[in-house]
Parts: structure tokens; C-alpha cells; sequence
């Protein structure tokens, strides 16, 4: 399970696409403010740490194989890095005008298992979804039939 990579603000929630170029909400954004530490969200190590266009992206690679990507981040930690879960990898970048939350700031927080995009909060310890517990059936109860008694027979005891 993951652990929110800030304090758990969420502002937008995850929307899946119909397809892999549709449009959507790969992530769910949590509201923060610049200089918000972000952690890493299970143990893994680093796959990146640098920025992409006008941002900085963090992405770590988990021991079950998913995937997180952190942004906007000014990073603390670079490719390679073991990080342990809870562990700073970075803060949140002063750059609200990038934001697509305005007038908030916000972290967007990504998660994927190769190239499926999850929910972030589906695997967020307190956060996911209810999920049933399978409960086997009760025992059917075995009804007795009574031997009628013919008039003038006896009963068994």
C-alpha cells in the first residue's frame, strides 16, 4: 500500500481514459503549498529526477513493479536513489501559474502498473476503495421431519 506523498488535500480525483491518447485525469491532484515537503509514497528507487518542459518530475519505481511520478517537485534526490517509503524526495516548486489547479497550488501524483494508468487513492492505505470480504455461506439447516404416529401406535422415545 501507499502513503500520500503530502498531507492528503485531494482537489481533483483520478478519471480514467477511454483509450490510451484520451482525454483524462491520469492522477489525482492534492492541494499544497510551495516548499510543501513531498515523500516517497512505498520504498523504491529513482527513475527519474529532473525537469520536463517547465517542471520538476519525480518518478519512482516501487518494489511491486508500479510506478509514481511526483510533479511539480524540485527534486532531493536523483536517478538511482533507493528511497525508502515516507522518505523526502523533494519540495513542491513555487510555480502557480503553471498550475492547472489555479489559484491553487497543487501536486499531481500519478501511479502505473507498465502502461495502465491507476488510481493513486485505490491503493492508499485508509483511501481505496470498499471491497467485500468473501464470507462463506451459512450451513443449511437440516430440517427434521417428524414421523407421524398412526392412532394406537406408540412414539419412540
Amino acid at each position: 500500500m501507499l502513503v500520500p506523498p503530502v498531507t492528503f488535500r485531494p482537489v481533483h480525483g483520478f478519471d480514467a481514459p477511454a483509450s490510451p491518447w484520451g482525454a483524462g485525469h491520469r492522477g489525482v491532484d492534492l492541494e499544497v503549498r510551495a516548499g510543501d515537503a513531498v515523500v516517497a509514497t512505498a520504498d523504491g528507487v529513482v527513475l527519474y529526477a529532473g525537469t520536463v518542459v517547465d517542471r520538476g518530475v519525480v518518478s519512482l519505481l516501487h518494489e511491486n513493479g508500479l510506478r509514481t511520478t511526483l510533479q511539480p517537485v524540485e527534486p532531493r534526490v536523483a536517478a538511482g536513489d533507493a528511497v525508502a517509503q515516507g522518505a523526502v524526495v523533494g519540495t513542491v516548486q513555487d510555480l502557480p501559474a503553471a498550475s492547472h489547479c489555479t489559484p491553487r497550488m497543487c501536486l499531481h501524483w500519478g501511479l502505473r502498473n507498465a502502461d495502465d494508468y491507476l488510481d493513486p487513492l485505490d491503493w492508499t492505505v485508509g483511501q481505496g476503495p470498499i471491497r467485500l470480504k468473501p464470507v462463506p455461506a451459512p450451513r443449511s439447516r437440516r430440517i427434521r421431519r417428524t414421523r407421524r404416529c398412526s392412532p394406537g401406535s406408540r412414539a419412540a422415545s
